[in-house]
């Protein structure tokens, strides 16, 4: 068939496809395997150097050795996006397969290589939104799924390339296993499987994945049921706030992610006023969420209480934490000053007067080890990107110290500037 032929058909073999998938797929009780090429994925930048130098020596190999060259930045990047989005706390979460014994391969890396066997090696955003929905039409992927896509898309990309590359130059040793699931379409040959796999990496770059996920969530779908009509008037910032929040509470509770969204819709809708606990937010990251945890049998982790814990007592935990640390600071030289036979009369005026110093490094290593334990919270933002609405009316409010008549008129047009920059009426 055709690539014209087979864009034709596209959207409908895509959806039977996808369907077909999920009623195959069989979920495991237990966590994923290692996938050899994602652990083998850092040697591909030194490989693909020996690559070039095996193909450029071969007449037939001419275009792919060229795409090499030319493209090199683009694998380089992927890989590199690999790696920093699939640590392996993140990849032990991704629901597994049950593939044989011993063996049980992410859900989610399963559908990545049907979405670029079923697009061809074509990759482009409606094509894999387009699978995803229909697969989801039977089974639901959870958050992490669909975060972890790009990542196994471009894995999938790699694999072929380099299933490819091995084909035109077959003494070069593989960095990695090789899947049979990476074997290259029927209808291409090599050269045209190493031009694809590299258009695909790039192609994926250029996917919006947040608004992939917005698409596609199951998670979003409830949200946007939100009695207050808030949520699809949030950012994109806020609305992943909210779905990973969805995605905490059921990862530590009985409940999956869609009952996990269903009941706080629910408790929202069950406010009889407009306060902000008719909003859904309130339940997931606000006053409501304690509740809406014992409700769903939510455990909070060890790490999680001690972080409570220090919110609601953080007053008496800075200042204790502060007091004991400038003790310590000044505590220990004066220590020493009386370990080599100081007398009181020397070593306290001594303590006393770093008692200054020593406060101030403690507020620094205080704030430092607080930054560390206690994550920013994030405010929940409206986005307002074409316009402010007029029941949003805003004021922005610059505080300044004015010294001089001239620091007047610096202002002043300093304001006018701001004014003609951000013309907004409501604004």
């Amino acid at each position: 068939m055709t690539d014209s032929a087979s864009s034709a058909l596209g959207p409908t073999r895509s959806s039977s496809a996808g369907r077909a998938l999920a009623l195959r797929h069989s979920l495991s009780d237990r966590g994923p395997t290692a996938i050899p090429s994602l652990a083998g994925v850092t040697a591909v930048s030194g490989w693909l150097s020996d690559a070039y130098a095996a193909l450029s020596h071969r007449p037939a190999a001419a275009r792919a050795s060229e795409w090499l060259r030319d493209n090199n930045y683009v694998i380089e990047r992927a890989v590199l996006r690999i790696r920093e989005d699939m640590p392996n706390g993140y990849y032990e979460l991704l629901p597994a397969l049950r593939i044989d014994e011993g063996r049980r391969l992410p859900r989610v890396y399963a559908l990545a290589h049907a979405v670029v066997g079923d697009a061809n090696l074509q990759l482009t955003a409606e094509s894999v939104t387009r699978f995803v929905t229909a697969y989801q039409e039977v089974e639901t992927l959870e958050l992490a799924e669909l975060w972890a896509l790009p990542t196994m898309l471009r894995l999938t990309c790699i694999e072929t390339l380099v299933s490819s590359l091995r084909r035109l130059a077959p003494e070069l040793p593989a960095p990695f296993e090789v899947p049979d699931s990476a074997d290259l379409p029927a209808a291409l040959d090599e050269t045209e499987c190493v031009a694809r796999s590299v258009r695909g990496l790039a192609a994926l770059s250029a996917i919006s994945w947040p608004e992939f996920v917005r698409a596609t969530s199951a998670i979003d779908v409830v949200l946007r049921d939100d009695p207050a009509d808030a949520y699809s008037e949030l950012d994109t910032q806020t609305r992943d706030h909210y779905r990973r929040a969805v995605e905490e509470l059921a990862r530590r509770s009985p409940h999956d992610e869609h009952a996990v969204a269903r009941l706080a819709v629910a408790r929202a809708r069950q406010s009889t006023d407009e306060t902000r606990s008719a909003h859904v937010g309130f339940w997931l990251v606000a006053e409501g969420r304690e509740q809406l945890e014992r409700s769903l049998g939510y455990r909070a982790s060890g790490l999680d209480r001690i972080r409570r814990g220090l919110r609601q007592h953080a007053t008496e935990v800075y200042l204790g934490a502060l007091l004991v640390l400038t003790a310590c600071f000044v505590l220990g030289p004066g220590y020493y000053l009386s370990r080599v036979g100081a007398d009181p009369a020397g070593w306290v005026p001594a303590a006393v007067l770093l008692l200054l110093p020593a406060s101030m490094l403690a507020v620094t290593v205080l704030h430092w080890a607080i930054s560390r334990i206690l994550p920013p919270t994030v405010l929940p933002k409206l986005a307002f990107e074409h316009d402010i609405p007029l029941q949003f009316q805003t004021a922005v409010a610059v505080p300044s110290l004015l010294g001089t008549l001239q620091d007047v008129e610096h202002l002043l047009r300093q304001v006018e500037r701001h004014r003609l920059s951000n013309p907004d009426p409501n604004l």
